[in-house]
C-alpha cells in the first residue's frame, strides 16, 4: 500500500486509509478517494483475495481526474487565458498570443478569443505520483484588431492567429494555481 498512499484522500469502503498496512477479510475491496478532483480505480477490484500463502494479489490502484477535477483545471487555465484577452499589446508578456507589426500604435490592440476554451483545451494528470498536478494544453484561436500609423495615414487592421496554450495547474491549492509557458 505504500505507493497508494500518494493518492490524496485515499479511502477503503468509504473510510480514510491512514496506515500503510490494512487488515481486511478475503473478498473484493472498494477503494476510492475523498478528493472530489480525483477518481480511484482498482484494476484488481473484482478479484477475491485469498489468504493462502503465496496466493495474494494486492490492489492495483490508478488515479485519474474526475469530471469535477477536469472542470476545475480547465476553468483555471481558461481564466488565465481570458486575462490575456485584455492585453493591449500585440506581444503581451506572459500570454500565449502573438502578432508582429512594425507600424502598430502602442495601446490600441484589442484581442478576442474565438475558440470555445472548454472544447479546445485538454487536461491530463502529469504523473501518478502527483495526481493533483494537471497539464492543460490546446490550440486557441484569436482575432485581433489594432491601429497602425504610416505617418501620413492611420487606420485599423484586423487579423487572426492561433496560439498553443500549455499550462500546469495545481489542484491541491485553493484556488488552483496556474503556470503557463
Amino acid at each position: 500500500m505504500s505507493d497508494s498512499r500518494k493518492i490524496p484522500g485515499l479511502t477503503l469502503f468509504g473510510k480514510p486509509v491512514t496506515d500503510d498496512t490494512i487488515y481486511v477479510f478475503p473478498g473484493p475491496l472498494q477503494f476510492g478517494t475523498s478528493n472530489s478532483n480525483l477518481t480511484v480505480k482498482d484494476s484488481n477490484g473484482d478479484k477475491y483475495f485469498s489468504t493462502a500463502p503465496g496466493d495474494f494479489t494486492g490492489p492495483y490502484l490508478t488515479v485519474d481526474l474526475s469530471s469535477t477535477g477536469k472542470k476545475a483545471a480547465l476553468d483555471a487555465v481558461s481564466a488565465k487565458v481570458q486575462e490575456c484577452a485584455k492585453a493591449r499589446s500585440l506581444e503581451p508578456v506572459g500570454c500565449p498570443q502573438r502578432m508582429f507589426d512594425f507600424d502598430v500604435v502602442a495601446g490600441t490592440t484589442t484581442w478576442r478569443i474565438t475558440s470555445n476554451l472548454q472544447s479546445v483545451l485538454k487536461a491530463d494528470n502529469l504523473s501518478p505520483s502527483t495526481p493533483l498536478t494537471i497539464s492543460v494544453s490546446g490550440n486557441v484561436k484569436w482575432s485581433v484588431r489594432y491601429k497602425v500609423d504610416f505617418g501620413d495615414r492611420a487606420f485599423y487592421k484586423s487579423d487572426t492567429t492561433t496560439s498553443f496554450v500549455n499550462g500546469t495547474v495545481d489542484l491541491s491549492k485553493s484556488p488552483p494555481t496556474v503556470k503557463t509557458s
